[in-house]
């Protein structure tokens, strides 16, 4: 759902603006909390934007873009597919960030290759990795949480997870927000087939109706500043009215 070219360069942004605005990041603690923050700067991330609350999907569908029509997609998830931020599957896609995209390539065939086989990834009898970008990943890992243990499986690199962060960023408890984090994906069309089947339903939102219903919107406060609640969004909104 993301389109452009910014996934081959995802390792050099995700480095770079932790280099350049050390002290935006200083109170991050693991590697989502790195990437919720860069989301909330603009920088393309894996991470999409969902939320719990039909009329917050209603708002984005309309603000933006008023001559186009908008879309509010329907997601029905299944409980497994739902992770919270400190398990084995949301830190293993949040650390792919780390690796290049030639590395990322090579662990998507190498995911593919082991997919239909039981089990976990080959192991050498020492226990490590018989791959040494997957067994650079796991060491990646371990470093932010020393429980994780050597059981990544070729399917949870593969599939998307629906993450319900923590309420600790007040953004995410204005808009009750969440994340689709993706996994290793081939391509655009690889990544909406596997977020397709989570899809329930698709409204489309007319473009000449969108003015009146951010209107309507507005009068139970869901509008840009509850939603965006910093001084600089709220000061815009205020100086609007």
């Amino acid at each position: 759902m993301r389109k452009g070219s910014w996934l081959s360069h995802e390792r050099d942004m995700y480095n770079e603006i932790r280099i350049e605005c050390p002290q935006e990041f200083s109170h991050c603690k693991s590697h989502l909390d790195f990437l919720v923050h860069m989301q909330h700067y603009g920088l393309p991330t894996r991470l999409l934007d969902v939320t719990r609350n039909p009329l917050v999907a209603l708002y984005f569908a309309c603000a933006a873009e008023p001559d186009c029509d908008g879309k509010v997609i329907v997601f029905c998830v299944e409980a497994a597919d739902v992770a919270y931020a400190s398990s084995d599957r949301v830190q293993m896609l949040s650390h792919l960030p780390e690796l290049s995209h030639a590395d990322q390539r090579h662990l998507e065939a190498l995911s593919y290759r082991y997919m239909l086989r039981p089990g976990k990834f080959p192991q050498k009898s020492n226990q490590k990795y018989d791959d040494a970008v997957l067994e650079r990943l796991y060491y990646d890992i371990q470093k932010e949480n020393n429980a994780f243990t050597r059981d990544i499986r070729p399917f949870d690199l593969l599939r998307p997870v629906f993450v319900q962060s923590n309420q600790d960023n007040p953004r995410i408890l204005r808009q009750d927000g969440a994340f689709l984090l993706s996994g290793l994906d081939t391509d655009e069309a690889d990544s909406d087939r596997k977020l397709r089947k989570h899809v329930l339903k698709e409204l489309r939102i007319p473009a000449g109706c969108k003015a009146a219903i951010v209107q309507q919107l507005e009068r139970v406060n869901i509008h840009q500043a509850s939603l965006f609640p910093e001084p600089d969004t709220v000061a815009q909104y205020l100086r609007r009215k």
